[in-house]
């Protein structure tokens, strides 16, 4: 099963103070380079952009050999999936900021499991002024 990022501590934020802290966190985190991005935790028990990226990677190389020849339909949250966009070069942090990704945005992509090539995109909307 392929689940979202773990937000650790951050999951399940309800009162007003901790949505604004995280809120300011999540600015910060956006700010950050992508080397930067891919280690740093917004919290000790969070999944970093690095872990997320390699659990995805490994559950599409399980599915795409499994299946191998076939079209898969993998449905996930706009995070995980600009994560595996930025790895792949189709933009930057700052070119796919927080809500760059629609619902119902997705993306065509061609695998073996170990090479990925983007096809099409929908829904998804680069930020270029950066």
């Amino acid at each position: 099963m392929l689940n979202e990022r773990n937000w650790g501590k951050w999951e399940n934020v309800f009162s007003e103070k901790e949505r604004q802290t995280f809120k300011k966190l999540r600015e910060q985190y956006e700010k950050l380079t992508r080397e930067e991005r891919f280690q740093v935790k917004l919290a000790d028990d969070m999944e970093s952009d690095e872990e997320a990226l390699i659990r995805y990677k490994r559950f599409i190389t399980r599915i795409a050999k499994e299946y191998a020849g076939k079209k898969i339909l993998l449905v996930s949250h706009g995070n995980i999936l600009k994560i595996l966009l930025v790895h792949l070069g189709f933009g930057n942090w700052q070119e796919l900021p927080s809500g760059s990704i629609t619902n119902t945005g997705y993306v065509v992509f061609y695998t073996n499991g170990e090479d990925f090539i983007i096809k099409e995109t929908h829904g998804i909307i680069k930020n270029l002024r950066n």
